[in-house]
Order: C-alpha cells, then sequence, then structure tokens
C-alpha cells in the first residue's frame, strides 16, 4: 500500500513540475543561442531567439538586456547614416520584415499554446519591436496579430481600421484600473467586467459598435466590427487538399447486372426466352509510372456465349526515360485505337496498344496488334462464340511542324485463315491538314495494295456560320484492312451548312450527290444520287418553339431504285397555367416511290400531337395521338392507321429517405392497323413498369425494375402474349486508402546570379548559409558550394521554397522563392535559386527652401533633372526628384549633375560631380539640395 502511495506522489510531482522545469532549460538554452549569434555580428538571429523568450517569459532579464543592445545598435546605425531615415525603400522592406517577425513570433505563440494549454489564453505584447511594429502598423494588428487578449496600452495608437471579433467570440481586454466602459451598440457588443484590470468582449450581432473605457491612462476609444463566425472543420484549402490525396488512392469499383424476358399467353406458362448477366470489377489509381485502370469482366448470355475479357493500360505513363505515353494489354471490346480512317475502320481487338509522344510533341505515333473482335451481343448462337483467326497490325504516325499544320501516315496489315475472301494483307492511309485563318482543308488518300480511295474536305467556321464540303472518289474495289470500304464505289460530293442568321433561328442542311459504282443501276450504271436534308428551328420565346424539316433521298441511280420525300412542320410549348402543361403538334407528309418494288410507294399524311401535365409533385399524365391517311399507289387503296397511348408516370424520391422509385402505367390503342404499307405493328397492350433504387451515398446503389405489358391483337396476323422483363444491379465504389506516390530526390544550388538568368554558370559563386524548405516541416542549410539534398521524397508534387530572411542583407532573388516540383519515380530533380546584390544609387535633386541641407517635408522636389555615371548611363528624377541607379555594380563609381537640365534660377550647394564607393548590397544615397537665385 505504501508502495502505491509513493507511485501515487511521485506521478503528481513529475506531472506539475516537468513542464516549467523543461520551460526553463529551453529558455536558457534559446538565451544562450542568441548570445553567440550576437557575439558573431548575426543580430537579426540573434533578436528572434531573444524575442521567442520575451513571448513565453517577458521579464526575462538577459533577454531584455540583448534586445536593448540590437536596438541601440540600430538606432547608432540610423545616426551615421542619416540618409537611411529618407529612403522609402528602406521603410517599406523594415516594415515587411517586422511584419515577417511578428508572423514568427505568431506561429511560435501557436507552437507554445499546443504544448502549454494553462497560457494558451493569455499572450503578452512585451517585446518593444512588437509593440514598435503595432504603433508604426495599426492598420495591419487585427489580420496580424489575431490575439485572445488585448491589452490598452499596445493599442494607444487609434486604429484606422476596427477590431474584427467573430459572432459568438470573446475577447479579454485588459488594463490598469479599469473604472467604466461603454459599448455604443449593446446589441453588437456583449460587455462585462472580469475583475478590476480585464474586461470580457464578446461578439453579439453582426455590426459596427464604438467602445470607450477609462483606466489610469484615461479614456481610449476603440472600434469593434462582429463578423459571421468562421465555418466549423477544416479550411477549404485543407479540404482541396485532402480531396486531392484521396484523388491519388486507388479505387475499386464492383458492377453487376442482370437481366431476364420471359413471354407466354398466361402468367402461369411464361417461358423463358432471354437470359444475361455481367459482373464487372474495376481497379484504378495513380503509379510512380503512371495512372494505372484495369478491368475484369465475366458476362453469359443464355448459357451460349462467355463474353469474359479482361482489359489493363497505363495512361500518360513514365519509365526509364521513356515519358508521355499510354499503354494497353487488353482482351478489348470497346478501347479501339483512337483514330480511324479508310484504311482502317477504328475496329476494337483483343491484343495490345501503345501511343506516344515524341520530339517534343512534333511527332506522336501509336501501334497496335490484335485479334479481330469475334462476337457481338445479342442472340448469340454457340457456332458464333468460336474464337476467329484473323488479326490486324498496324502504325499510325502522326506529324505536326506547326500549329496549323497535321500530317498522318497509317500502315496496317492483316493476317489469318479466318479473314474475309478478296482482302490483301497490307494497306496504308496518308492524311494531311491545313488551317488557314478561319479555313481548313483535308486531304486523305487510301491504297489496299490494288486499289485506292481519295477523300478532300474543306471547311469554314465563323460566329454564326459553319459550312463545308467534301469530294471523295472511291474505288468499287477498294477494301479496308478487315473488309468493304466506307463509301466504297462512290464518287461525288457533299455540301452543308449550319447557320443562325439571328439569335432565335436556327438552319442546317445537307446535299450529297454521288453515284454508286459498286451497286449501280441497272439502266444506267451512270446515273446521279441525290440526298437532302434540312432542319431548322425557330425559338420564339423560351417556352415556344417552331420546327421545319425537309428530307430527299432521290437514289435512282442504285439497283433498288426509289424516291422518298418526307415534309415535318411541328410546334411544342409549355404551358404555366395552374399546372405545368406541355404541349406538341406534329403534322408530316410522306411520300415514297419504289422503282424496283411498285407495291411498296404510298403517300402518307400524318398528324402527331400530345398533351403532358404535371398533377402533383412528380407524378404526370400523358396523351398521345396518331392519326395517319394512308394511300396505296400501288392498288389505290386507302385507310386510316390510328393510335392513341395515355398513361401516368411517377418518379423521385422517397421522403428523405435513400430509396428513389419510378413508377409509371401505359395503355396503347391501335386501330385500322391491317394494311401492309401501316406504319403501326396493329397491337393493343397495357404495360405497367416499376423500379426502385437505394443510393445511401454517392459510391453505392442497389437497383431493380419489373416491365409486364399484356398484348392483344388489332391485326390478323398480330400474336396474343404476356410479356415480363426484370432487371437489377449493383455499383459500388470502394476508396482503398492506398495511394502509390513516387519517389525522388530534389537538390540544387543557391548562387550569385549575375546576369539574372536564374541558371547557374561558371563564374557565378555559390552561397553559402542558405535555408531551403521542402514544404513546412523539412529544411536544410546550404553548404559551402551552395547545394543541397533532400532525399527519398515520396508524392505527386511538392513545394520547394527559398527562406528569404537567411538570404544575406542587400540581395534580392534572380528566380522565384517557391517551386511547385512533379516527383518522378527514381529521378533526381534540380533546382536553382539565383540572387543578386542590391547594390544602388539614388537620392533626391531638391530645392532647399529652409537650408538645412536635408530633405524634408518643407522642401521641393525638382522633376527632370538628369544625373550620369561614368559608363554614360542617365536618372532623371520624378515628380518628387527621386532618381535611382538599381543594381549597380559594386567599385568606384562617379556621379554627375547635368546643370542643364535645372530650370536657370537653381544652383546646387552641393559638389556636381560626386566620386564614391559603392559596396555589395548597399544603397548609396546622394543628395543634391539647390538654392532659388533672388
Amino acid at each position: 500500500m505504501k508502495k502505491i502511495f509513493v507511485l501515487i506522489f511521485l506521478l503528481l510531482f513529475l506531472t506539475h513540475w516537468v513542464s516549467p522545469c523543461y520551460g526553463y532549460l529551453a529558455l536558457d538554452y534559446l538565451c544562450e543561442l542568441g548570445k553567440e549569434l550576437y557575439q558573431q555580428g548575426r543580430y537579426n538571429e540573434a533578436l528572434r531567439q531573444f524575442q521567442k523568450i520575451l513571448l513565453v517569459q517577458p521579464n526575462y532579464r538577459p533577454a531584455l538586456e540583448y534586445v536593448q543592445k540590437i536596438e541601440n545598435l540600430d538606432k547608432d546605425k540610423e545616426q551615421a547614416q542619416p540618409w537611411l531615415s529618407s529612403s522609402l525603400d528602406y521603410n517599406f522592406s523594415k516594415k515587411k520584415r517586422a511584419i515577417k517577425d511578428t508572423l514568427d513570433l505568431l506561429e511560435l505563440q501557436r507552437e507554445i499554446s499546443q504544448t502549454d494549454q494553462a497560457d494558451s489564453a493569455t499572450v503578452r505584447i512585451s517585446s518593444p519591436i512588437i509593440a514598435r511594429f503595432i504603433k508604426e502598423s495599426p492598420d495591419i494588428i487585427q489580420t496580424a496579430l489575431p490575439f485572445k487578449v488585448l491589452r490598452l496600452e499596445d493599442l494607444a495608437v487609434k486604429t484606422d481600421r476596427p477590431i474584427e471579433i467573430e459572432q459568438g467570440q470573446t475577447i479579454i481586454l485588459s488594463g490598469k484600473s479599469i473604472s467604466r466602459f461603454l459599448a455604443t451598440q449593446t446589441n453588437v457588443l456583449n460587455v462585462e467586467k472580469k475583475n478590476a484590470d480585464q474586461v470580457l468582449i464578446s461578439g453579439n450581432h453582426i455590426g459596427y459598435s464604438y467602445f470607450h473605457i477609462w483606466d489610469e491612462g484615461g479614456r481610449k476609444t476603440l472600434e469593434f466590427l462582429t463578423v459571421p463566425a468562421r465555418p466549423q472543420g477544416p479550411t477549404l484549402e485543407e479540404k482541396m487538399r485532402a480531396e486531392e490525396r484521396r484523388a491519388r488512392n486507388f479505387k475499386l469499383a464492383y458492377a453487376m447486372d442482370w437481366s431476364m424476358y420471359e413471354s407466354g399467353r398466361r402468367l402461369h406458362s411464361l417461358d423463358r426466352l432471354n437470359y444475361s448477366y455481367m459482373h464487372n470489377l474495376d481497379l484504378r489509381g495513380e503509379t510512380p509510372y503512371g495512372d494505372f485502370d484495369s478491368s475484369i469482366t465475366v458476362s453469359q448470355f443464355d448459357q451460349h456465349a462467355d463474353l469474359s475479357y479482361i482489359t489493363a493500360g497505363l495512361t500518360n505513363a513514365s519509365i526509364a526515360g521513356f515519358e508521355n505515353f499510354n499503354l494497353r494489354v487488353m482482351d478489348f471490346f470497346d478501347i479501339p485505337p483512337d483514330f480511324s480512317n479508310l484504311i482502317f475502320p477504328g475496329i476494337s481487338l483483343r491484343g495490345g496498344m501503345l501511343e506516344s509522344w515524341a520530339f517534343d510533341k512534333l511527332f506522336s505515333y501509336t501501334a497496335f496488334a490484335g485479334r479481330e473482335n469475334w462476337s457481338s451481343f445479342g442472340g448469340l448462337a454457340p457456332s458464333l462464340t468460336r474464337r476467329k483467326n484473323a488479326y490486324v497490325g498496324g502504325v499510325n504516325l502522326k506529324f505536326s511542324p506547326l500549329a496549323n499544320q497535321d500530317y498522318q501516315l497509317t500502315l496496317v496489315r492483316g493476317w489469318g485463315d479466318d479473314r474475309e475472301e478478296g482482302l490483301n494483307e497490307l494497306g496504308f492511309d496518308i492524311s494531311s491538314s491545313w488551317i488557314f485563318n478561319k479555313w481548313r482543308l483535308n486531304y486523305e488518300f487510301a491504297n489496299d495494295s490494288d486499289t485506292s480511295g481519295h477523300l478532300f474536305k474543306t471547311e469554314y467556321n465563323r460566329e454564326g456560320l459553319n459550312f463545308g464540303g467534301e469530294i471523295r472518289n472511291i474505288s468499287k474495289n477498294f477494301h479496308n484492312i478487315v473488309g468493304d470500304g466506307w463509301l466504297q464505289g462512290e464518287l461525288g460530293g457533299l455540301l452543308y451548312l449550319n447557320y443562325r442568321p439571328i439569335e432565335k433561328l436556327d438552319i442546317y442542311a445537307n446535299l450529297d450527290v454521288y453515284q454508286d459504282r459498286l451497286y449501280p443501276a441497272e439502266d444506267n450504271y451512270q446515273r446521279w444520287n441525290e440526298n437532302l436534308d434540312i432542319n431548322s428551328a425557330y425559338y420564339i420565346d423560351p417556352l415556344t418553339t417552331l420546327r421545319f424539316n425537309y428530307t430527299l433521298r432521290n437514289e435512282l441511280g442504285r439497283v433498288s431504285k426509289y424516291r422518298y420525300q418526307n415534309i415535318d412542320l411541328g410546334i411544342s410549348k409549355t404551358l404555366n397555367f395552374i399546372r405545368d402543361i406541355y404541349f406538341f403538334c406534329n403534322f408530316y407528309h410522306q411520300e415514297n416511290d419504289s422503282f424496283t418494288t411498285p407495291s411498296a410507294s404510298y403517300i402518307n399524311e400524318r398528324i402527331y400531337a400530345g398533351i403532358r401535365v404535371k398533377l402533383i409533385q412528380d407524378l404526370y399524365y400523358y396523351v398521345n395521338k396518331e392519326v395517319n391517311w394512308l394511300d396505296e399507289r400501288n392498288t389505290s387503296q386507302t385507310s386510316s392507321p390510328r393510335a392513341l397511348e395515355t398513361g401516368l408516370d411517377w418518379s423521385g424520391q422517397i421522403s428523405d429517405s435513400p430509396w428513389h422509385a419510378v413508377l409509371r402505367f401505359t395503355y396503347r390503342d391501335e386501330e385500322d392497323a391491317s394494311s401492309s404499307l401501316s406504319f403501326l405493328s396493329g397491337e393493343d397492350y397495357i404495360e405497367g413498369y416499376s423500379e426502385i433504387s437505394y443510393r445511401p451515398r454517392s459510391d453505392f446503389e442497389i437497383f431493380g425494375s419489373c416491365r409486364v405489358r399484356n398484348v392483344w391483337a388489332d391485326k390478323p396476323d398480330a400474336s396474343k402474349r404476356l410479356e415480363a422483363s426484370f432487371y437489377a444491379g449493383l455499383r459500388y465504389l470502394w476508396d482503398t486508402g492506398v495511394k502509390w506516390d513516387p519517389r525522388g530526390n530534389i537538390d540544387g544550388f543557391v548562387f550569385k546570379d549575375y546576369n539574372a538568368d536564374g541558371i547557374m554558370q561558371r563564374g557565378e559563386p555559390p552561397v553559402e548559409g542558405v535555408k531551403v524548405w521542402l514544404g513546412k516541416s523539412c529544411s536544410l542549410i546550404t553548404d559551402i558550394f551552395g547545394y543541397f539534398k533532400f532525399e527519398k521524397i515520396r508524392g505527386r508534387k511538392i513545394t520547394v521554397s527559398l527562406d528569404t530572411l537567411t538570404v544575406p542583407q542587400g540581395f534580392v532573388l534572380t528566380t522565384p522563392s517557391n517551386k511547385l516540383i512533379n516527383i518522378k519515380q527514381n529521378c533526381t530533380n534540380r533546382v536553382f535559386f539565383g540572387i543578386v546584390a542590391r547594390s544602388e544609387i539614388s537620392g533626391f535633386v531638391f530645392e532647399d527652401i529652409n537650408a538645412n541641407g536635408k530633405y524634408d517635408r518643407k522642401d521641393k522636389g525638382v522633376r527632370k533633372a538628369i544625373i550620369t555615371l561614368e559608363d554614360g548611363s542617365s536618372a532623371i528624377t520624378d515628380d518628387t526628384g527621386r532618381y535611382a541607379f538599381p543594381l549597380v555594380a559594386a567599385g568606384e563609381h562617379t556621379l554627375t549633375l547635368d546643370m542643364n537640365s535645372l530650370p536657370i534660377y537653381y544652383l546646387p550647394t552641393v559638389a556636381v560631380k560626386k566620386e564614391i564607393t559603392l559596396f555589395e548590397g548597399v544603397t548609396y544615397h546622394y543628395h543634391i539640395p539647390l538654392k532659388r537665385n533672388k
């Protein structure tokens, strides 16, 4: 029992005393470090260490003494060089350094508050440099110093901007012997006294309020602004970074589809006519070598065909110095090579494909090879499931010497016992494209080893107008690498037009005139065929549209001769009357003359109209009516096939649940559809459809649907039956949380960039002792060669930045201080940071009104005065009388004032020629006071 007591006592002792001991040890260490830096003459770095100490313990005497010494050194320096006080550049850079110092102290305050929660609510501003910064820059205090505690003595100077306080936030305002206070807007601020020296101020409502407070120093007036509270949780930047990290994770997706179709006379006697299922597993993610994707699919149709396949590929790949290429190995249905032309129609293959750029993206190529697709969906028979012994391979080369020019060459080869008869083994295609302002020209030539095809296209584009055409001449014996060629045997041309003369009117027209030399008309093999399409739409208003369409197919130059015409007029409109009502009505005039099969000739007038009405919420009622007046030219018989379709449909989310549903009921009645040329099937039916899905998240969904249709006959040869189809599926996307980032190195140099080109060259010396950051958590100091190296870095992109506070005084950067580096696997990225001494000569030419030899507020600057250097370069004073020679080389220089550039009534009171010695990184000021002749 005694041992337990002793153990508890020791734990309490350590809990209460270890942390303070650690704090004092840390202060002693920082103080010794600051003294050492002070003795080495590194005053800015020493000052930073002592400021850290005072932030933790404001009354730490050794730190206060050294801070005073350093500030006295600054004052002595200003007295020895009075021109510093009149340099606007110097004051601006000093203010920037003060802001940076303050932000550094804020970062330290945050770190201390994380380790010492007891003192996190109170931060004292006791460092003289911070207090001076507050007085010099009152407009920055609100944004740069968001402290929990504000002291009145530090806010002695009235700020030009109000102190911001978040709605619901409370701050402590500290003074000495506070006697009373007053907030002018009590609804904006809520104020209560905590003790004799502190008051609590809380943001109540959004708005402005003055706050008056009295303490030993008298009355002080502050202005507060209550702003909306910042949202809790991660910031937008943090969310974006997290989303970017998640995007690099490997994603595993699973999908399942199942369907069945049955038909019969009754519900209990349905026979299954079709059955299929498919499982797909997909894995994607970013790798050090490129974007990886893979897919495995297992499909089955009616137990006759197993269409399982697998595919895998790399996009934007980079391996062993071979960059910017795409690689794919597949058992492939859906990803053909990304090009097609006369010789290669862009079919899907089972094999491999490689795409890449070369010569700074002036040249690209695609190489591929594989087995031809061996089956198709729907109605598969066992005889179609065998693999086809037919292969295709080739390469497509693309050359783009200029932005407005492209040249392509495609070489293909086909082989295998199952290829179609008459196909040649080799073929090629050459094409080119030129762009001239708004015109584009294309020419293509293809050859299958025996015959050839030519295709010329032109196009013109401008706002509201696009037109073009083509001329083609394809031999009737021309074949592409897998079969009959595209437009085989055709000689002719095509014209098209897209035109928008006004905002409300769209017009499209297409005219194609050609000879069919493969299957020409028997009575005249040189007869031409004409196809014409005209489509137009006029938008009366956003809810009303008029349409006019015309179609002509005059195919008299082919074996099966016919002429077909169709005129289509229509209107659609949405009415916002009590309920949303959508209405449409279309009229069609159709003529068909079949010269090969006269019994197929007819004239038909057709009206098709309908209304869709929103009843309540997502429930709609619709009714459509179709009426035809059909005249059969061969038999002179007339009929009037017509159909009525009506129904209800609803779709939407079920309350606020993750369940979604679709319900639809349809009734269709067809009449007088017995004619052999009737456009209607002659079947009446009632159909019900339902679908339900469960989507609790965006990455998961499970659904199922059912359709039942009862069909009865209006046409004698139509069959009565009951149809039913079922469909179900599952979609799931799983973020594995696993990412495979590349690992590489980053090295570089910090150097004196004399020619300011950002590249380290012979004769440009390195800079030692400069700190370089990798991200925000890792840093290195450059060695005597100015070199640094970060090794074994994992990630896609990372920022390397130069700590500008460690750059030697008087130097400026010639390169960006932050560089975003793309990490590549097992590669070293080299970066350069250049600096150059800002050795400058500047000053003021001014009328010395008070004759004190100094440029002050009472004096007047003289503009357009010319000062020259010994090398002939010159500077002209601005409206304030200031001149400057920036980035002057260190050494001996001679300044000369051009007396002819001064008004005749001015005489200088100092030498007009001045020899100076300029040191590296120093700004030399030489002022020229003038007196006016009386």
